[in-house]
């Protein structure tokens, strides 16, 4: 039964974003990609099949995972600029696993909250430009899309089936690699450019705050109320703060007297 679910929810995710990148534009591709919709059903099933206190320990992980994310976005921004695409991308990644070692060793989920706060800052800044004129995307061949579909699938069996041997920190940071966000940006890039492809990482760094607001939650939740209180109350808060965040950046009208 939990296989099936597994096999079934992640893909159906990753087909509705696709299918809403499609319809609204790449902005709202990342918005909803960008919130965890991949990392949250893993920390449900680590805690339904690890236990509470693994859950826990991995929520906070996670906290790291979202900054080394977070990071390896802001040298995408950046080296786009002035490299290739291949060549920023690998040095993106390079960028993601620095940062998730150094946080993990520090063991600071305080000093990881900041640093996501401040890249999503950062990446606010750097895409600021980007949040005009909505462009949508066509999601790609059908043959991408099921690649998507497969890595997605893939990347929660993985996760969850060797959670014991990874343990908790390294399946919390490996939960939040965005294995639907990072394949729409690329495919966003390759389909109308760097501008399109920061419109999803645009939206990825606002849908951030819900991912962040999401595992503090569940941190601070999960072992007091248990699983089904912590995670629904993070689920609120992850959807309340991303969209608190998109009304906040909202243009304002001026009005003439």
């Amino acid at each position: 039964m939990m296989l099936a679910i597994k096999l079934a929810v992640t893909p159906l995710m990753m087909l509705a974003i696709s299918l809403a990148a499609r319809q609204w534009g790449t902005f709202i591709g990342g918005l909803l990609s960008g919130l965890p919709l991949t990392s949250g059903p893993i920390s449900v099933y680590l805690a339904v099949e690890q236990g509470t206190d693994f859950a826990q320990r991995a929520a906070i992980a996670s906290l790291a995972g979202l900054a080394a994310v977070l990071s390896g976005y802001v040298a995408y921004a950046v080296l786009t600029r002035v490299s290739s695409l291949a060549s920023a991308c690998v040095l993106s990644l390079v960028v993601f696993c620095a940062a998730a070692w150094v946080l993990l060793e520090l063991q600071s989920p305080a000093l990881a909250v900041a640093v996501v706060l401040v890249m999503v800052a950062i990446l606010l800044r750097l895409t600021k430009e980007e949040v005009g004129a909505p462009r949508a995307a066509d999601g790609g061949p059908a043959i991408s899309l099921s690649v998507r579909l497969l890595t997605a699938a893939a990347m929660v069996l993985l996760t969850t089936s060797f959670a014991r041997i990874l343990g908790p920190d390294i399946s919390g940071v490996v939960s939040l690699i965005p294995v639907i966000a990072w394949p729409l940006t690329l495919f966003a890039h390759l389909e109308g450019g760097r501008d399109n492809a920061l419109r999803v990482v645009r939206g990825n760094a606002i849908g951030a705050v819900g991912v962040v607001s999401f595992y503090l939650v569940v941190a601070q939740l999960i072992l007091p109320y248990g699983p089904l209180a912590a995670f629904s109350a993070a689920t609120v808060a992850a959807v309340l703060a991303a969209f608190g965040v998109v009304l906040l950046l909202r243009p304002r009208r001026v009005r003439v007297l």
